[in-house]
C-alpha cells in the first residue's frame, strides 16, 4: 500500500511541474503562492534567443503584456504545454500579447531546438544567462512557470506556477489586459 501511494504521488508531481517542487496550474487568485518575481524590472535585461539573436528590455516595450514561460527541456509538463502557448501567441495581436519561451537549462541548446522544432513553436525563446538567472530562473524552484511582464518591462504580480492549458492561460491573460 505504501509503494502504491509513494507511486502515486511521484506521478502526481510529474504531470504538474519539475524540478522537485509539486505546483498546480491556475491562476495566482486561485493558490496561496505568491510570484515571487512580482514587480523585478527587467528593462535592462540582456539576452540571446535560441537563433542567436540579441535581445534586450525592449523586446518588452512592443506589446501591453508579454507572456513568459519558463520551461527546461528535461521537464514533461513544460512540453507539453508548449502547443497550448503556441496556440496563445496566435490569438492575441502582438501588440496586445506576446508569448515568449525562458529556457532554463540553456546548457541543452541543441535538445531544446528539437523540441521547438518538433512541438512546432514559432514564439521567441531565450536562453537563460547569468542576469536571467539571478533575476527570475533561481527564485522558482519548479517549472514550468509563467510569469507576466508589462510593456515598461516589469513583472506582474499575476503568475501561473505548473503547466496549464489555453483557457486558463486565455483566462488570466484577459484579466492582465484590462
Amino acid at each position: 500500500m505504501k509503494k502504491i501511494l509513494i507511486l502515486g504521488l511521484v506521478s502526481l508531481l510529474m504531470l504538474t511541474g519539475c524540478q522537485g517542487k509539486e505546483s498546480e496550474g491556475g491562476t495566482s487568485e486561485e493558490l496561496t503562492e505568491t510570484n515571487p518575481v512580482a514587480a523585478v524590472a527587467l528593462k535592462d535585461m540582456e539576452g540571446t534567443t535560441l537563433k542567436g539573436d540579441a535581445v534586450t528590455g525592449e523586446l518588452f516595450g512592443g506589446s501591453k503584456v508579454t507572456v513568459l514561460n519558463l520551461w527546461g527541456t528535461f521537464c514533461g509538463p513544460c512540453i507539453d504545454e508548449m502547443p497550448e502557448l503556441e496556440k496563445l501567441s496566435q490569438a492575441y495581436d502582438q501588440k496586445e500579447v506576446q508569448v515568449i519561451g525562458l529556457i532554463t537549462d540553456p546548457e541543452e541548446r541543441e535538445t531544446a531546438e528539437e523540441i521547438i522544432n518538433k512541438v512546432s513553436v514559432t514564439y521567441k525563446n531565450i536562453l537563460a544567462n547569468d542576469q536571467l538567472n539571478e533575476l527570475i530562473v533561481n527564485k522558482f524552484d519548479y517549472v514550468p512557470a509563467t510569469i507576466f511582464v508589462d510593456s515598461e518591462g516589469k513583472v506582474l504580480e499575476t503568475f501561473i506556477p505548473g503547466s496549464t492549458d489555453l483557457e486558463a492561460f486565455k483566462s488570466v491573460v484577459d484579466g492582465v489586459l484590462k
